[in-house]
């Protein structure tokens, strides 16, 4: 089966569309937390969703939070896979900062990627940003 069979039969599904008519209807800064999905089901979910946000009048970015590292780096690639596009999806990862720690050299990497995607939000980004909590939490 492909990926595309797959992204069809989850987004003819009645719970993708009873998602998108309930976002449809609360409006702008809707929240919904999607529990007990298995594999790459919320993925495909939130495509869905961005796909449907496309056609309509819709603005800004769709935020997904993930609980750790590895949760939001399967989510984020799972997306480009499933969209086939890369700048659709953006990865907001922590900085890497230790304040307590002397020992730890910080990577300039992670701050210059929240940065960008920063900047790239400033611009107008409409796709799905992908963090997890611990990066949201931190100051910019």
């Amino acid at each position: 089966m492909s990926l595309s069979s797959i992204f069809a039969a989850i987004s003819a599904s009645g719970f993708a569309r009873d998602l998108v008519s309930t976002l449809s209807k609360t409006g702008a800064g809707a929240q919904v937390a999607v529990r007990g999905a298995a594999g790459s089901v919320p993925a495909f979910l939130c495509a869905h969703l961005h796909l449907k946000r496309r056609g309509s009048d819709e603005t800004g970015p769709i935020f997904a939070l993930l609980p750790n590292a590895d949760d939001a780096a399967y989510f984020c690639s799972d997306l480009q896979q499933i969209l086939n596009e890369e700048d659709s999806v953006l990865l907001f990862p922590p900085s890497d900062n230790r304040p307590y720690d002397s020992e730890h050299v910080p990577d300039p990497a992670p701050v210059i990627e929240r940065g960008d995607v920063l900047q790239r939000l400033k611009e107008g980004f409409n796709g799905i940003l992908v963090s997890r909590i611990d990066a949201v939490f931190e100051k910019v």
